[in-house]
């Protein structure tokens, strides 16, 4: 983008609207809802990609090229490109307001990345944390549909891939085998520009664990925390391409020698993939590779022979049984039959959602197990559906009618609910919802929501990620992969911690056996008193070589430490180690680290909390792993109880 100025990566009219708003707007409210899908079995968009738009322009992207610019650079850049639109017909009074505020003063809440949405439900509530700019929250429409909308229809046509490769692996392959596995990425040379193909297989990764673009690594690991090599994300192959084969042959005369050194001398101990039909495809099957069956029974890895061209479910299916007849294998746990480890098939061709259920389904008719091919998904599967009937529908905002719609206000004090329902829409697509919305999760655990309230809802469904120039609440690859494969199933265990992440809810935690675990003895869960007053007194901490508990450190991490207290009944020699384990495995800060000297005194720390933070008992929640201390703190008070076991999964 060269370095454009940020306030105008917008369109045009996004400009004027600071000045036509209803005097008096002090506050906007605005959704970005998935209104209509275009697919006729999908009628879910996966949630993608907002962690990364965040940090990378409503963080990085504006500090850089807007706050940290010099006040002629803004204004002057500023003025150059409105000049060219709008004549004199735009103000450039809240323009520089706002950079002179030094921070986009707007508050986002959203629902977990990694959701299966349905149509109607809104992703995302914008907003603004300043009176002075409540016509930020609708400028943001513009950078956020055009950076947003595609990485979740890409994230829901993975799903799409992996949800046909769950069922055929269950159906027909051994269990431990793993269906991220059964499909990769190689689509980067059709798309675009080389931002889409990055955004496009980051969103497939979340599926599967194999791309052929390598840049994809890079950016999850910045900005999801993905940890790809040790989660072995991203893996690629080691594969020839046809001017490889073609400029052997030109030099050997024939195709059998180059199949040999690529055994034998090239990768003899490494699985790679070889494209067969630059010349003459059925020969390379039907001869050569049988007469190469020697190197590649003794070759140390498979060779997955790679049809380019054809008609993919006659080919495919062909080929198994060619090299199931040559090579043989076994058969499987569940009856169907798999080739030898050594030799298989890859299809980088045509691998449309349909194409690949066929040849998986003439696999199946035919005793054959799912994992004997994998699959190649190119770019033309991510630009359009072609659904069972043979109707294609193109890949493009419209496929689940993503639009961003603001729908309440506050003007000169008084509450406004906005909406549009046009007359003339008759499809009632563009009908709006209406004031501001509380987006639930029902019995049946299906996501609803219903509009109408004069107020923000703060339920612990729509978690805020962004305030005041700030991105919060950070979640992993690894947290929006499970919520996505695991079906978003909501259970018991996750009620009550849901509501310990809502946003108006302090959590107050013990320390020993709630984030520390009882290991303070090699064989034991502790030592004994003497040598527990022992080692206190020598000057050493208990805590010093105390693991963290994983599961506390990422609830922490997504309630915010800003909103985590810690409450432990310690002696006064005990407390500088403990403080400190809170402190380096936490982050805590140490305003909220508090220590009592009896168990009982715990409830007078929450009552000061509740006095401090002027909240009702109910947005209290101590965690405790004493059954006897939560007794008490129920019986005398309101606030809520909630033992250490509740987070166990």
């Amino acid at each position: 983008m060269n370095n454009t100025l940020a306030i105008l990566l917008s369109d045009t009219y996004k400009q004027i609207h600071n000045k036509i708003y209803p005097k008096g707007l002090t506050k906007l409210v605005s959704y970005w809802t998935p209104r209509r899908s275009m697919l006729k079995n999908q009628n879910k968009m996966v949630f993608f990609g907002l962690q990364a738009f965040i940090e990378e322009y409503l963080v990085d992207y504006f500090n850089e090229n807007f706050f940290e610019l010099t006040a002629v650079e803004v204004e002057h850049t500023y003025k150059y490109s409105m000049d060219i639109q709008l004549g004199n017909s735009y103000d450039l009074e809240p323009i520089m307001k706002l950079y002179k505020l030094g921070y986009l003063p707007i508050q986002i809440r959203a629902i977990p990345e990694g959701t299966l949405v349905p149509m109607g439900i809104p992703c995302i509530e914008i907003t603004n944390t300043h009176p002075d700019f409540a016509w930020v929250v609708q400028w943001i429409e513009c950078i956020l549909q055009v950076e947003l909308w595609k990485p979740c229809a890409h994230a829901t046509i993975s799903h799409m891939y992996r949800e046909l490769a769950n069922n055929y692996y269950k159906m027909t392959c051994d269990d431990f085998l793993r269906p991220e596995m059964a499909c990769s990425d190689f689509g980067m040379r059709g798309m675009s520009c080389m931002e889409e193909a990055v955004r496009c297989s980051s969103a497939w990764l979340l599926s599967f664990d194999k791309t052929s673009t390598i840049p994809a690594i890079d950016y999850i690991d910045t900005y999801y925390d993905a940890c790809c090599w040790t989660k072995r994300i991203g893996i690629g192959a080691v594969s020839t391409e046809h001017s490889v084969m073609a400029s052997n042959y030109a030099v050997d005369g024939d195709e059998i020698t180059f199949v040999k050194r690529l055994l034998t001398e090239l990768y003899p101990n490494a699985s790679f993939s070889m494209v067969s039909d630059t010349y003459d495809y059925w020969n390379m099957i039907d001869n050569i590779l049988p007469a190469c069956k020697k190197e590649i029974m003794q070759h140390n890895g498979k060779l997955l022979v790679r049809p380019d061209s054809g008609d993919i479910v006659e080919i495919a299916v062909k080929t198994i049984e060619k090299l199931w007849n040559v090579f043989g294998g076994t058969v499987n746990s569940k009856g169907y039959k798999v080739l030898d480890p050594h030799i298989g098939i890859i299809y980088g061709d045509g691998c449309t959602l349909n194409n690949v259920k066929q040849v998986w389904e003439e696999l199946k008719k035919k005793g054959f197990a799912a994992n004997n091919i994998v699959f190649g998904v190119g770019a033309f599967c991510f630009s359009a559906v072609i659904e069972p009937d043979g109707h294609m529908v193109v890949v493009t905002r419209d496929m689940f009618g993503i639009a961003m719609k603001a729908t309440y206000g506050i003007v000169n004090g008084e509450p406004i609910m906005i909406y549009k329902d046009p007359k003339t829409d008759t499809s009632h697509l563009k009908k709006s919802h209406k004031g501001c919305c509380c987006i639930y999760y029902d019995d049946n655990g299906e996501l609803q929501c219903e509009d109408g309230y004069d107020s923000i809802f703060g339920n612990g469904t729509l978690r805020t990620v962004f305030v005041d120039g700030e991105a919060c609440n950070k979640e992993t690859f690894e947290d929006i992969r499970e919520r996505l494969n695991g079906g978003n199933k909501k259970t018991k265990i996750s009620k009550i911690t849901d509501y310990l992440l809502k946003d108006d809810v302090i959590v107050v935690m013990d320390v020993d056996g709630v984030l520390a675990p009882y290991e303070f003895s090699e064989l034991s869960h502790s030592m004994t008193d003497d040598e527990w007053d022992k080692l206190v007194a020598s000057g050493e901490s208990p805590y010093k070589d105390v693991r963290p508990i994983k599961l506390m450190q990422k609830f922490i991490q997504k309630k915010g430490i800003d909103k985590v207290y810690t409450c432990s009944k310690s002696p006064s020699s005990e407390i500088p180690g403990k403080r400190a384990f809170i402190k380096n495995n936490y982050n805590l800060p140490d305003d909220n680290i508090y220590f009592t000297l009896e168990k009982t005194e715990k409830l007078t720390v929450l009552q000061t909390l509740q006095q401090k933070l002027g909240l009702k008992p109910s947005q209290i929640a101590i965690v405790e792993d004493t059954v006897k201390t939560l007794d008490y703190i129920r019986a005398h008070s309101d606030f809520v109880t909630v033992h250490v076991s509740s987070f166990m999964e």
